[in-house]
């Protein structure tokens, strides 16, 4: 991938386009990454096929988090200089990557505590992985506002579907913002 791909003047933007890889029935189907531009060209990136889940592009351009079924479901890094994958997450099953403003933490739901929760992490891995929300519902993050002080999240429910929910940053309490009454629904900050 090279840098002039990547000026906002050439790209406009990033359209992920999953290709089946044309598996025997049964099995998971397997995807590829595709580049597509404004004008509709694409370009296949360099990764091999397969079972890839929410692909987010970093603030910079630079870096891709994307889910990928491997030793359950990872998070993983997909460095576009070189179009080189690196596992993000290790341990229990991780999704639903979304970066903070300034790319410097990946936030995602995980069942590494057990229940499935928010936790963040360093996008450089340093540093250890960190829970943000406690509770006894699936929490799935979407979104951070612009000066990333909030975190935008669903949380599965079933008393009450279809939450969206804000976290405070500063102190990571939760409050809701909108019930929209359909399991599912995401928010995303503009």
């Amino acid at each position: 991938m090279t840098q002039s791909m990547l000026s906002p003047r050439l790209l406009i933007f990033l359209l992920f386009v999953f290709l089946q890889a044309g598996l025997a029935s049964g099995q998971t189907s397997q995807s590829r990454l595709v580049w597509v531009s404004r004008d509709g060209v694409e370009q296949l990136l360099a990764t091999p096929p397969h079972v890839y889940m929410g692909p987010r592009l970093s603030p910079d351009g630079r870096t891709i988090a994307i889910g990928m079924l491997e030793d359950g479901l990872q998070i993983w890094l997909l460095d576009l200089s070189g179009e080189a994958l690196s596992r993000f997450t290790f341990q229990g099953n991780n999704g639903v990557p979304t970066w903070t403003p300034d790319g410097k933490h990946l936030a995602f739901w995980s069942d590494t505590e057990g229940s499935v929760n928010i936790f963040w992490q360093r996008a450089d891995g340093s540093g250890g992985l960190e829970q943000l929300r406690i509770s006894t519902y699936l929490d799935v993050p979407s979104s951070f506002s612009p000066d990333g002080q909030l975190l935008a999240f669903a949380e599965v429910n079933p008393t009450t579907p279809g939450g969206i929910w804000l976290l405070q940053m500063s102190d990571l309490t939760a409050q809701l913002f909108l019930h929209v009454g359909h399991p599912g629904r995401t928010a995303v900050f503009s």
